[in-house]
Order: C-alpha cells, then sequence, then structure tokens
C-alpha cells in the first residue's frame, strides 16, 4: 500500500518477481530493435519489501512537508531554490511556444524560472502530490506576475493522466525514484511519450544509488523506488530508443540533509538525460 498525505493508503503497483533492464546497446550489436534481458540482481528494487517502501513514502512526505513547513522558497536549500542545470540545458532546445508539464514540480524549482524565461505564450502545468507545494507555486507565480501562466494539478504522479497530447516540454528531474516500482517508471514514461508532441523535448533526472552518510557509517537511503545507475540508464534507454538523445550524463550528488536533529550527507548518483521526440509522431509512441 502507499500512503498519502493524509494517511491513506492504496494498493501499491505490481512488483515484478524479475527486474526488467533493457540493454539497447547489445540489441543494436546483434541487429535487434532491443533485446529485453532478464535478471535478478542482488538487492534489486524487486526484493524491497512492503513495509521497507511504506516507510519511505512515508519519509519523502514528512520531509517535504517539513520543508515545505520552515518558509517557503525563501528557506529552502540553496540547491533546491535554483534551477538545475539540465532543465536550462533543455530549455535551450525550445524555440517557440510550448506546453510544460513539470511531473514532481514541488514549490516550483523549475516551473516558476520555465514560466519566467520562456516566452510569454508559453503554458506551464505543475504536477505534484502535496498541496502545499502548489500553493506556494501559485503564491510565487502571482509574486513574480507570471500567475496567468501556471496551472497546479494536485496528482500522484504515479496516476497521473495527461489531459492532452499537447505536450512540448516534459520535466520529470527526481521523481521517478518515488514511483513503486520499475513497472511504474516505464509506465509513466510511456505516457509522457504519448502525451508529446513530434520535437517536443524531456529532461528527465533519477537520483539513484541513494545512500547516507553519517558519523556511524554508511546506510541505503530510504527511497520508494532503490534504482542503481545502472538501472536507471536501462530504463531511459528503453523509454527513448526511437528519440534523439541530446545530452546523457552520470554524475556524483552529495548534498547536507538532517532527520530528527541528526545531520548526515545525502550522497547518490544522478542520471540525467534530456531527449527529442522524432519530427514525425511513430505509431509506438502515438
Amino acid at each position: 500500500m502507499i500512503p498519502r498525505p493524509d494517511g491513506e493508503l492504496r494498493p501499491r503497483t505490481g512488483l515484478p518477481d524479475v527486474e526488467l533492464l533493457i540493454d539497447v546497446a547489445a540489441a543494436e550489436g546483434a541487429g535487434l530493435d532491443a533485446a529485453i534481458v532478464v535478471s535478478r540482481a542482488e538487492g534489486s528494487v524487486a526484493d524491497v519489501r512492503q513495509d521497507e517502501f511504506d516507510e519511505a513514502r512515508r519519509e519523502t512526505v514528512r520531509y517535504h512537508q517539513a520543508v515545505y513547513a520552515d518558509g517557503g522558497a525563501g528557506a529552502l536549500p540553496g540547491w533546491w531554490a535554483r534551477p538545475h542545470r539540465l532543465v536550462l540545458d533543455g530549455r535551450e532546445h525550445v524555440d517557440g511556444p510550448v506546453h510544460v508539464y513539470d511531473l514532481g514540480a514541488g514549490t516550483g524549482r523549475h516551473a516558476l524560472w520555465l514560466a519566467e524565461h520562456l516566452p510569454p505564450d508559453c503554458r506551464v502545468t505543475a504536477v505534484d502530490l502535496l498541496p502545499e507545494a502548489l500553493d506556494q507555486v501559485s503564491a510565487s507565480a502571482t509574486q513574480a506576475g507570471t500567475a496567468d501562466r501556471i496551472d497546479t494539478v494536485v496528482a500522484d504522479v504515479e496516476d497521473y493522466e495527461f489531459p492532452h497530447t499537447d505536450a512540448g516540454f516534459v520535466v520529470a528531474f527526481s521523481v521517478l525514484e518515488h514511483l513503486s516500482s520499475p513497472a511504474a517508471v516505464s509506465a509513466l514514461l510511456a505516457r509522457c511519450r504519448a502525451a508529446t508532441r513530434p520535437g517536443g523535448i524531456h529532461v528527465i533526472a533519477v537520483f539513484a544509488d541513494r545512500q547516507e552518510i553519517t558519523g556511524h557509517g554508511v546506510r541505503r537511503a530510504p527511497v520508494e523506488c532503490p534504482l542503481t545507475a545502472q538501472q536507471a540508464r536501462s530504463l531511459l534507454r528503453a523509454a527513448y530508443r526511437d528519440w534523439d538523445i541530446l545530452q546523457e550524463n552520470c554524475s556524483d550528488s552529495a548534498v547536507p540533509e538532517t532527520r530528527h536533529g541528526q545531520k548526515y550527507q545525502l550522497r547518490s548518483t544522478l542520471v540525467a538525460l534530456i531527449a527529442r521526440s522524432p519530427s514525425r509522431a511513430t505509431a509506438t509512441d502515438h
């Protein structure tokens, strides 16, 4: 069951008994469109117990609610209050009016910046699980004079259905690792692709290999879908095998955090990708 902010539980989407990894390089070498390599990796997401998943989701909600309650965007950590370089890079590939969908928008780290730096006739839809986060998006947009360009939608991204096939720019930054399973990640990415117009841009980032470093040692960070960097790259390459890959990289990340008064360092691998939809829609994507 997946806990929501109000404490209600809903069934978790089915975890596969095995992890599906799409080895695109192997497929190309064999002259195939794609090869599905089924493996049982030690410590894979298939081995996460239900209670561990529930605990991770509660911690995700608790952490974000605590940060949002500290006073809004002005009180957010510096790295959280400004757009990531990846989104800035993705924006460089936009040359006209677009409808932006920011999935897991939080308090508007990316949605607000895009609303200010894209043409005035662009629209931004910010989607997030927590209404208090989107309240801050609306307040900040009003203050910045961009409220007429931003819509907010309270929704669990795992269940989110795009209302139209008009997406020109999709951001999913640090949201896929909070879904319930690799199957849920693949399903969401499929919906993102299906909603995107020809030539649309996707900016995707997953924080994988998440660990917490304390004075007592190293522990696995609580997260709903604890992907390794290899697993994340496999999922993204499979999802975007028919798209133009404009940027793909992995980099180390380390940020200071505090939980229940105890400080620790959150270390992870940022798996990032910028992709462009084919100029003509294909049967598999639409």
